[in-house]
């Protein structure tokens, strides 16, 4: 037992800033805090509670139960993202000053000198409530400004308004540099609103925020000087979503599934995100998803935790996937191949070996689910084997682009709102209501807690109803491909080829065999 607690807090360590950045963390925080002394405690305690808490946390995802013959535990999203946020946490609580770690715990320091131990275990339960990106963007933020201080006791708002101006001009001179080769005329509109390095001070604002509203940092962030980087509502609405994949790419990553000739990581991933695009879901809801139902026309499946504006209040909610897609059916064998040693996987999307998440480097499976940059990385590189997109190409295109596409098929062909908004189970659709999950105990459960229904639908209907609304967009996809093959449709966009339901396509017309089919 003793050498699995040093095994967990080595592990911990690379997270952990070496002797020399500690000590230059001393001096830079010297500004904000009146007792070196302290940190030389705190910054260990904070190290043996975090390696605790992880202990604590492997030993509680180490007991699968019974396991089938032949199959193996894989370690869950869930656990990898508990993991990353006691390490988010770790990271901030280290950072802060004795008088700020005071008053984040509404203590007085002495009180924090006297139970280190216990108010370390009270940061890192309070900070993991957030992602560990968004704490960890914070921290980034505090170290940022402290760096930019240079000695500095006071920090008000004209030094605060300066510091911004600061990042707002590097993040701009790094985005012109990034963009001085010009964009292919084919990808020339997917420049995304913050891609000249407009909202970097935005960001840093927001951290800035976060850290004065919940971890004591004493910061004049309601300045009235501040209030040209706040993001205004026109601003807001000018931000452009991730752009969704033609008809042609999404079809190519479903033929692609297939292909015997390539490898199993690399059809495998490709089938991940083919079903990623029909079920309209996002990634983080597929890598938290296991399986309830396999029908003869679908796959219901169940994601532990929905997104929600309230950190700690999401919840589960089931979605649904067609087991036939634009190239038929298929592509959900790959992915049952892919989870086939491992005990009632809670992912969908498997990770590899392969250095940087690239399944084309990959030589065997990991059995844990493929997430952050490695699964940005698995997409893009699915997209140019699948859809022999150049890198560049397929950099304009993410993860979150998949819920784009059924949508905008939809939009394209005219479907009214009320179906529209079963893409995807938002806020006001009918799946998205309490009392959807395909199982009768859940439903019995959600129904005491819920006092109205949907009006528009049983909840046992839903299923079969959101199904409908996903076939009929994949079946128009089907007709239009089937019309003009699959080779004539654009790489990127052409939605405006897809006509109003219940007409001829808005592009069904005699082409010759060298002509393409493209939008106007």
């Amino acid at each position: 037992m003793a050498a699995f607690h040093a095994t967990l807090l080595q592990e911990s360590r690379p997270h952990i800033p070496p002797s020399s950045m500690v000590a230059s963390s001393s001096i830079q925080a010297r500004p904000v805090t009146t007792r070196d002394g302290f940190l030389r405690l705190w910054k260990p305690a904070v190290r043996n509670r975090l390696a605790y808490a992880l202990a604590s946390l492997r030993s509680a995802d180490a007991s699968p139960g019974l396991l089938v013959a032949g199959k193996r535990k894989a370690r869950s999203t869930e656990h990898d993202d508990a993991a990353a946020r006691l390490r988010a946490a770790a990271d901030l609580s280290s950072a802060l000053s004795l008088d700020e770690v005071a008053r984040a715990v509404a203590a007085s320091p002495a009180r924090v000198v006297a139970a280190m131990d216990d108010t370390a275990d009270a940061l890192l339960h309070t900070f993991t409530v957030w992602t560990a990106g968004y704490v960890n963007d914070a921290v980034h933020s505090l170290r940022r400004l402290r760096r930019s201080l240079r000695g500095s006791k006071e920090v008000d708002g004209i030094a605060l308004s300066k510091f911004l101006d600061d990042v707002s001009h590097q993040a701009a001179k790094k985005a012109a540099g990034k963009n001085k080769a010009a964009l292919s005329p084919e990808v020339a509109g997917f420049a995304r609103f913050g891609a000249g390095g407009t909202t970097a001070a935005h960001k840093v604002l927001a951290g800035l925020k976060f850290l004065a509203k919940n971890a004591g940092v004493l910061l004049p962030v309601e300045s009235p000087l501040l209030k040209r980087f706040k993001i205004t509502k026109t601003e807001a609405a000018a931000a452009e979503p991730t752009q969704a994949l033609s008809i042609r790419a999404v079809y190519s990553l479903d033929s692609y599934s297939k292909e015997i000739t390539v490898s199993k990581f690399l059809r495998g991933h490709c089938a991940a995100w083919t079903m990623l695009h029909y079920s309209v879901s996002r990634l983080a809801q597929l890598q938290r998803a296991s399986l309830l139902h396999d029908l003869d026309e679908m796959r219901t499946m169940v994601t532990a935790r929905e997104k929600h504006p309230t950190p700690g209040q999401a919840r589960a909610r089931a979605f649904w996937t067609p087991r036939s897609g634009l190239d038929g059916v298929g592509y959900l064998d790959n992915i049952d191949a892919m989870l086939e040693n491992l005990h009632e996987p809670s992912f969908v999307l498997r990770d590899t070996d392969s250095p940087d998440g690239d399944p084309r480097k990959a030589t065997r499976w990991i059995d844990r689910a493929c997430t952050d940059q490695r699964a940005v990385r698995s997409f893009r590189s699915c997209l140019e084997a699948a859809c022999k997109m150049s890198s560049k190409e397929a950099s304009h295109y993410g993860p979150s682009s998949a819920r784009h596409f059924l949508p905008l098929v939809a939009a394209m062909r005219h479907e009214p709102g009320e179906r529209r908004v079963e893409l995807g189970r938002w806020a006001d659709s009918a799946a998205a209501q309490r009392g959807v999950l395909a199982t009768e105990r859940a439903r019995a459960k959600a129904a005491k807690t819920a006092a109205v229904m949907p009006n528009r639908y049983a909840g046992a209907a839903v299923p079969a109803i959101v199904m409908s609304i996903i076939r009929d967009q994949i079946d128009a996809c089907v007709d239009l491909i089937s019309r003009h093959g699959a080779d004539r449709l654009p790489m990127h966009g052409g939605f405006d080829c897809l006509g109003p339901v219940g007409s001829p396509t808005a592009k069904d017309v005699e082409t010759g065999p060298d002509t393409a089919l493209s939008p106007p």
